[in-house]
């Protein structure tokens, strides 16, 4: 299928249905007894929804190819029980997790290192004050670029993300004089914040460390 889409949903796909059968033989039948295999299975609906959302998009591109000639509608839909997360963090549990983004340094450690750890801290902060208050997911996050920062204007653009269309959003008094502390807009350039590659990982522990509920970054949003 397409270049996003996760090995994991397809692994399944080629298990139970995809491996032993050409494209062409691939019937109704085929896919609704590929469902009942996966709820005995325990896989849940929406993990299921995934995976043939990925068969439909072979099949399409498949068909484009010349390498199927049958129908995508073969493909039942399933509803995936979707239960959006509820969790979240008050005014005060947020300001209690920023001084703990980064691994405080060990007691004996130079001066060097404490303000490594500082400024490390401080990015990090920054990262999760833009998702709280611009809204932007993770990889529209770490696309974004300072260009798209207008003070004078009030708004903050962000880059195309799951939805394919940049959005714009206002720039809320919590968030300016964070964006104001990075100076003259006119020297602005690249990107605005480094990826945080670990934040899965990271970002949890620091709700450990300081006391409030564990979070995700779509969480912060």
């Amino acid at each position: 299928a397409r270049g996003e889409i996760k090995w994991k949903h397809a692994m399944h796909l080629l298990r139970l249905l995809l491996e032993p059968t050409k494209l062409d033989d691939l019937k109704l039948e085929s896919f609704e007894s590929y469902v009942a295999t996966r709820l005995n299975e325990g896989a849940h609906p929406g993990t299921i929804h995934k995976e043939l959302c990925v068969v439909r998009g072979a099949l399409k591109s498949a068909r484009k190819r010349g390498q199927y000639h049958g129908s995508i509608e073969i493909v039942p839909a399933v509803d995936p029980e979707y239960e959006p997360r509820r969790t979240y963090l008050t005014f005060d549990q947020f300001k209690a997790l920023m001084p703990h983004l980064a691994r405080p340094a060990p007691a004996k450690a130079s001066d060097a290192t404490i303000v490594k750890q500082q400024r490390l801290c401080a990015k990090r902060a920054f990262y999760c004050v833009l998702i709280a208050y611009a809204s932007p997911r993770r990889g529209e996050l770490e696309a974004m670029e300072w260009d798209g920062v207008n003070l004078a204007t009030g708004m903050i653009t962000i880059p195309r993300g799951k939805g394919k269309k940049s959005r714009e959003n206002p720039i809320s008094a919590e968030l300016r004089p964070w964006l104001q502390a990075y100076g003259d807009q006119a020297t602005w350039r690249g990107r605005g914040v480094d990826a945080w590659s670990n934040v899965g990982r990271d970002l949890p522990d620091a709700c450990r460390r300081a006391g409030v509920p564990r979070v995700t970054p779509n969480d912060l949003r």
